[in-house]
């Protein structure tokens, strides 16, 4: 069979003139590209959460709040110098609070610079003083514009959720918790998490700063799956 012959230039012409006539279609095309590429990520990010899913749920280094046996685990991937992660933390707070059955998972995920990574080291070394939780809500309670973190700042809010300073600042100086860092944002790589807040939530990723309702929303959702898969 021979080739094709060439699109004559009327139908050239006919396709151009239909297209200029109907911009719709340009407009739909569009749409169909995206939700396949939404698609896609959204299957490679399932793939990842089951290639990785010790590290992102179970990583016995991370710290937790809520119920540590709770039958929902959310894992927040999180900037102490994020703005959307200070209008994020409140709405968590209260969630464990109402929800006894939720697991909060916190991954440090410092990507605003070496005032958000300094805070970071000082949250991980908070952990040794049993006041991760407390050093977290008092930097995020704070009203500091973003890029303004030092350790000036980062020292006052540590005074203030009761650490000693002095060992705080020796534990934060650990080299472990450089890897410490660097493994957080390899996976967050790997997961497709590029900004904070990321929120994992059963199989589902979404971010920004979601509102109570979302979230008891996705936690209901969770649960019902699990009774559904268990019939």
């Amino acid at each position: 069979m021979g080739a094709l012959p060439p699109v004559s230039v009327d139908v050239s012409q006919q396709i151009h003139d239909y297209i200029l006539a109907h911009p719709e279609v340009i407009a739909e095309a569009q749409r169909g590209l995206a939700v396949r590429q939404a698609a896609e990520r959204l299957t490679q990010a399932k793939k990842a959460l089951a290639d990785n899913h010790n590290a992102v749920f179970t990583d016995p280094a991370d710290p937790v709040i809520g119920n540590p046996h709770g039958d929902v685990t959310i894992v927040e991937f999180y900037d102490l110098d994020c703005p959307f992660c200070r209008a994020l933390a409140p709405t968590l707070k209260q969630l464990v609070e109402e929800d006894h059955g939720v697991r909060l998972v916190f991954k440090d995920y410092p990507i605003l610079g070496p005032g958000s990574e300094l805070a970071a080291r000082y949250a991980f070394a908070a952990i040794k003083q049993g006041k991760y939780a407390e050093f977290h809500d008092a930097v995020l309670a704070s009203k500091l514009p973003e890029h303004q973190l030092d350790e000036t700042k980062i020292q006052g809010f540590a005074a203030t959720a009761g650490l000693d300073v002095a060992r705080l600042k020796t534990d934060a100086a650990d080299p472990a918790l450089t890897k410490r860092i660097a493994d957080n944002r390899a996976l967050a790589g790997k997961l497709g998490i590029s900004g904070t807040p990321g929120l994992i939530v059963g199989d589902q990723l979404q971010s920004g700063a979601l509102s109570l309702e979302a979230l008891k929303k996705m936690v209901a959702d969770v649960r019902a799956r699990k009774v559904a898969s268990a019939r």
